[in-house]
Protein backbone atom coordinates (compact mmCIF):
# COMPACT_ATOMS: atom_id res chain seq x y z
CA UNK A 1 0.00 0.00 0.00
CA UNK A 2 2.84 2.40 0.87
CA UNK A 3 5.52 1.45 -1.64
CA UNK A 4 3.47 -0.02 -4.49
CA UNK A 5 4.34 -3.19 -6.38
CA UNK A 6 7.86 -1.94 -7.19
CA UNK A 7 8.67 -1.62 -3.50
CA UNK A 8 7.20 -5.04 -2.81
CA UNK A 9 9.34 -6.70 -5.48
CA UNK A 10 12.49 -4.95 -4.23
CA UNK A 11 11.67 -6.14 -0.71
CA UNK A 12 11.24 -9.72 -1.93
CA UNK A 13 14.49 -9.55 -3.92
CA UNK A 14 16.42 -8.57 -0.79
CA UNK A 15 15.07 -11.63 1.01
CA UNK A 16 16.18 -13.90 -1.84
CA UNK A 17 19.78 -12.76 -1.34
CA UNK A 18 20.03 -14.28 2.16
CA UNK A 19 19.09 -17.87 1.19
CA UNK A 20 21.36 -17.54 -1.84
CA UNK A 21 24.29 -16.78 0.47
CA UNK A 22 23.31 -19.60 2.84
CA UNK A 23 22.98 -22.12 0.01
CA UNK A 24 26.38 -21.23 -1.42
CA UNK A 25 27.94 -21.80 2.03
CA UNK A 26 26.62 -25.40 2.29
CA UNK A 27 29.39 -27.99 2.09
CA UNK A 28 28.64 -31.60 1.24
CA UNK A 29 29.97 -34.42 3.43
CA UNK A 30 29.52 -36.94 0.63
CA UNK A 31 32.13 -37.90 -1.90
CA UNK A 32 31.53 -36.56 -5.39
CA UNK A 33 30.04 -39.17 -7.66
CA UNK A 34 31.53 -39.77 -11.07
CA UNK A 35 29.49 -38.25 -13.90
CA UNK A 36 27.59 -40.85 -15.89
CA UNK A 37 28.62 -41.42 -19.47
CA UNK A 38 25.21 -42.57 -20.71
CA UNK A 39 22.92 -40.15 -22.60
CA UNK A 40 20.47 -38.03 -20.62
CA UNK A 41 17.46 -39.71 -22.23
CA UNK A 42 18.63 -43.12 -21.01
CA UNK A 43 19.03 -41.76 -17.49
CA UNK A 44 15.55 -40.27 -17.66
CA UNK A 45 14.07 -43.51 -19.01
CA UNK A 46 15.73 -45.50 -16.22
CA UNK A 47 14.42 -43.15 -13.55
CA UNK A 48 10.89 -43.30 -15.01
CA UNK A 49 10.97 -47.11 -15.03
CA UNK A 50 12.19 -47.13 -11.43
CA UNK A 51 9.43 -44.73 -10.36
CA UNK A 52 6.68 -46.70 -12.11
CA UNK A 53 7.64 -49.76 -10.07
CA UNK A 54 7.69 -47.86 -6.77
CA UNK A 55 4.08 -47.09 -5.76
CA UNK A 56 5.06 -44.53 -3.14
CA UNK A 57 7.22 -42.51 -5.50
CA UNK A 58 4.64 -42.81 -8.29
CA UNK A 59 1.93 -41.53 -5.96
CA UNK A 60 3.99 -38.50 -4.96
CA UNK A 61 4.82 -37.67 -8.59
CA UNK A 62 1.21 -37.94 -9.79
CA UNK A 63 0.00 -35.81 -6.87
CA UNK A 64 2.72 -33.26 -7.68
CA UNK A 65 1.45 -32.95 -11.25
CA UNK A 66 -2.17 -32.57 -10.12
CA UNK A 67 -1.32 -29.94 -7.50
CA UNK A 68 0.79 -27.87 -9.87
CA UNK A 69 -1.88 -28.06 -12.56
CA UNK A 70 -4.83 -27.20 -10.33
CA UNK A 71 -3.74 -25.54 -7.09
CA UNK A 72 -0.67 -23.39 -7.63
CA UNK A 73 -1.73 -21.93 -10.97
CA UNK A 74 -4.86 -20.44 -9.37
CA UNK A 75 -2.77 -18.10 -7.19
CA UNK A 76 -2.37 -15.80 -10.20
CA UNK A 77 -6.06 -14.88 -9.91
CA UNK A 78 -6.00 -13.85 -6.23
CA UNK A 79 -5.43 -10.10 -6.86
CA UNK A 80 -8.31 -10.07 -9.34
CA UNK A 81 -10.58 -11.85 -6.85
CA UNK A 82 -9.57 -9.36 -4.15
CA UNK A 83 -10.27 -6.32 -6.34
CA UNK A 84 -13.32 -7.37 -8.36
CA UNK A 85 -15.05 -9.86 -6.06
CA UNK A 86 -14.08 -8.89 -2.51
CA UNK A 87 -13.74 -5.17 -3.39
CA UNK A 88 -10.60 -4.36 -1.37
CA UNK A 89 -7.58 -2.19 -2.15
CA UNK A 90 -3.85 -2.85 -2.36
CA UNK A 91 -3.28 -3.19 1.40
CA UNK A 92 -5.94 -5.82 2.00
CA UNK A 93 -4.92 -7.54 -1.24
CA UNK A 94 -1.39 -7.81 0.14
CA UNK A 95 -2.72 -9.28 3.39
CA UNK A 96 -4.82 -11.75 1.44
CA UNK A 97 -1.82 -12.83 -0.63
CA UNK A 98 0.18 -13.23 2.61
CA UNK A 99 -2.38 -15.51 4.23
CA UNK A 100 -1.15 -18.69 2.53
CA UNK A 101 2.36 -17.91 3.76
CA UNK A 102 1.04 -17.34 7.29
CA UNK A 103 -0.70 -20.71 7.20
CA UNK A 104 2.38 -22.42 5.79
CA UNK A 105 4.58 -20.95 8.53
CA UNK A 106 2.16 -22.08 11.26
CA UNK A 107 1.86 -25.53 9.71
CA UNK A 108 5.63 -25.92 9.39
CA UNK A 109 6.12 -24.99 13.05
CA UNK A 110 3.43 -27.50 14.08
CA UNK A 111 5.02 -30.27 12.01
CA UNK A 112 8.40 -29.48 13.57
CA UNK A 113 6.98 -29.49 17.09
CA UNK A 114 4.87 -32.63 16.77
CA UNK A 115 7.20 -34.78 14.67
CA UNK A 116 5.79 -36.83 11.81
CA UNK A 117 8.30 -39.57 11.09
CA UNK A 118 5.62 -42.29 11.10
CA UNK A 119 2.88 -40.47 9.20
CA UNK A 120 4.60 -38.91 6.21
CA UNK A 121 2.26 -40.32 3.56
CA UNK A 122 -0.86 -39.50 5.56
CA UNK A 123 0.31 -35.93 6.17
CA UNK A 124 1.18 -35.54 2.48
CA UNK A 125 -2.28 -36.69 1.36
CA UNK A 126 -4.20 -34.75 4.02
CA UNK A 127 -2.11 -31.64 3.34
CA UNK A 128 -2.86 -31.71 -0.39
CA UNK A 129 -6.57 -32.32 0.28
CA UNK A 130 -6.82 -29.51 2.84
CA UNK A 131 -5.07 -27.10 0.47
CA UNK A 132 -7.51 -27.87 -2.35
CA UNK A 133 -10.53 -27.67 -0.04
CA UNK A 134 -9.36 -24.30 1.30
CA UNK A 135 -8.95 -22.97 -2.25
CA UNK A 136 -12.40 -24.27 -3.22
CA UNK A 137 -14.13 -22.47 -0.34
CA UNK A 138 -12.03 -19.35 -1.04
CA UNK A 139 -13.29 -19.41 -4.64
CA UNK A 140 -16.95 -19.26 -3.60
CA UNK A 141 -16.57 -17.06 -0.50
CA UNK A 142 -18.31 -13.65 -0.74
CA UNK A 143 -16.65 -12.30 2.44
CA UNK A 144 -13.09 -11.08 2.90
CA UNK A 145 -12.57 -12.54 6.40
CA UNK A 146 -13.74 -15.98 5.30
CA UNK A 147 -11.52 -15.79 2.22
CA UNK A 148 -8.55 -14.76 4.38
CA UNK A 149 -9.19 -17.61 6.82
CA UNK A 150 -9.61 -20.17 4.04
CA UNK A 151 -6.26 -19.23 2.51
CA UNK A 152 -4.63 -19.68 5.93
CA UNK A 153 -6.20 -23.15 6.07
CA UNK A 154 -4.94 -23.76 2.54
CA UNK A 155 -1.46 -22.74 3.69
CA UNK A 156 -1.65 -25.19 6.58
CA UNK A 157 -2.35 -27.94 4.07
CA UNK A 158 0.43 -26.70 1.81
CA UNK A 159 2.97 -27.08 4.61
CA UNK A 160 2.16 -30.77 5.04
CA UNK A 161 2.16 -31.37 1.30
CA UNK A 162 5.34 -29.42 0.52
CA UNK A 163 7.44 -30.69 3.44
CA UNK A 164 6.56 -34.33 2.88
CA UNK A 165 6.86 -34.16 -0.91
CA UNK A 166 10.65 -34.33 -1.06
CA UNK A 167 10.94 -36.15 2.28
CA UNK A 168 8.92 -39.14 1.05
CA UNK A 169 10.89 -39.30 -2.20
CA UNK A 170 14.24 -39.21 -0.42
CA UNK A 171 13.27 -41.85 2.14
CA UNK A 172 11.52 -44.14 -0.36
CA UNK A 173 14.13 -44.15 -3.12
CA UNK A 174 17.31 -46.18 -3.02
CA UNK A 175 20.36 -43.99 -2.26
CA UNK A 176 21.60 -44.12 -5.85
CA UNK A 177 18.12 -43.15 -7.13
CA UNK A 178 17.49 -40.14 -4.87
CA UNK A 179 18.81 -37.59 -7.32
CA UNK A 180 16.70 -39.05 -10.11
CA UNK A 181 13.59 -39.01 -7.89
CA UNK A 182 14.04 -35.33 -7.03
CA UNK A 183 14.75 -34.56 -10.68
CA UNK A 184 11.51 -36.28 -11.72
CA UNK A 185 9.66 -34.30 -9.07
CA UNK A 186 10.95 -31.06 -10.62
CA UNK A 187 9.94 -32.38 -14.02
CA UNK A 188 6.40 -32.99 -12.73
CA UNK A 189 6.30 -29.41 -11.44
CA UNK A 190 6.75 -28.46 -15.10
CA UNK A 191 3.06 -29.11 -15.80
CA UNK A 192 2.31 -25.77 -14.10
CA UNK A 193 2.33 -23.80 -17.40
CA UNK A 194 -0.57 -25.95 -18.62
CA UNK A 195 -2.47 -24.97 -15.50
CA UNK A 196 -1.64 -21.34 -16.21
CA UNK A 197 -3.10 -21.73 -19.70
CA UNK A 198 -6.30 -22.88 -18.02
CA UNK A 199 -6.18 -19.86 -15.70
CA UNK A 200 -5.67 -17.62 -18.73
CA UNK A 201 -8.80 -19.07 -20.32
CA UNK A 202 -10.75 -18.42 -17.12
CA UNK A 203 -9.40 -14.86 -16.93
CA UNK A 204 -10.38 -14.26 -20.56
Amino acid sequence: ELAGYTGAYLFITCFYVLPLILNVSIKSRMARSRPTSQPAWKTLAASVRYSLHNRVILGVLVTTMLMNFVAFSSIQLFPVVARDHLHVGEGFTGLLMSSIGIGTLIGSLLITALGTARSQGRLFFIGASVQLLGLLIFAISPWYLLSFFMLIISGLGLSGYAIMQATILLTSAAPEQRGMAIGLMDLCVGVAPFGLLQVGAVAT
